[in-house]
């Protein structure tokens, strides 16, 4: 089974550790494969992603939601499973604010379509205003908690089953980080975040599985008070 790898680097910000004011520039790269191969049937990509500028327009709303919940960050809402309750599982992310569709600051640099490679790749810039910066600098805490992890989807060429897997991944690295810490079934978790880094996209048997990595206030726990 073929897996397919869709990575979005941004140069001005280090994969290791978190500082936001390295740079007021973002330099990115989002770089897409597809799988099964399509390009030698122009009838079926039309049909599954779309001509030219529809993939150029995909690539950039990801990478402009992305951006914006590493600048902005988000909240989670998150009510687990619970089948003795008869509880159904419900998730809501909430962005804090979002790079506006348009925004003359992010600049697409190049996008290549690579079709004997079959892949698709897009250059961006962004420059980051003086209250993005500012917005970042509480990010910046000794007590904030960094995690990491990943969640699955099924994968359609849509920017909005982006948004979804992200959302995803971030719920599994919430719960996965409290079930080491907080052993009796939460009623509903609450957490500010803010993306560390730019998720990490796999096509994987028709699934989109995403890889994020988080900074997080302490999460806000609320129990059962009777079983």
């Amino acid at each position: 089974m073929r897996i397919a790898f869709l990575f979005l680097t941004l140069f001005s910000l280090q994969a290791q550790t978190f500082q936001p004011r390295i740079s007021d520039i973002l330099e990115g790269t989002l770089w897409a494969p597809f799988d099964p191969p399509i390009w030698d049937h122009p009838e079926i990509s039309i049909e599954r992603i779309g001509d030219d500028a529809s993939i150029a327009r995909v690539m950039l709303e990801i990478a402009r939601r992305s951006l914006s919940l590493m600048i902005f960050g988000g909240e989670l809402t998150y009510v687990p499973y619970d089948r003795s309750r008869g509880v159904a599982e419900d998730v809501r992310l909430t962005k804090l604010g979002e790079i506006p569709w348009g925004d003359s600051n992010l600049t697409i640099l190049t996008t290549f379509i690579d079709r004997p490679n079959n892949s698709v790749q897009t250059t961006f810039r962004y420059f980051l205003r003086p209250e993005q910066l500012w917005r970042l600098q509480p990010w910046r805490s000794g007590s904030l908690v960094s995690a990491a992890g990943a969640g699955s989807v099924p994968w359609l060429w849509d920017a909005e089953v982006y948004s979804r897997g992200i959302e995803q991944a971030i719920k599994e690295t919430v719960r996965e980080w409290l079930r080491a810490r907080h052993f009796n079934k939460p009623r509903e978790i609450k957490v500010r975040f803010i993306l560390r880094e730019v998720p990490n996209f796999q096509i994987n048997a028709g699934q989109l599985v995403t890889r994020v990595k988080i900074m997080m206030l302490p999460p806000e726990v609320r129990d059962y008070e009777y079983f």
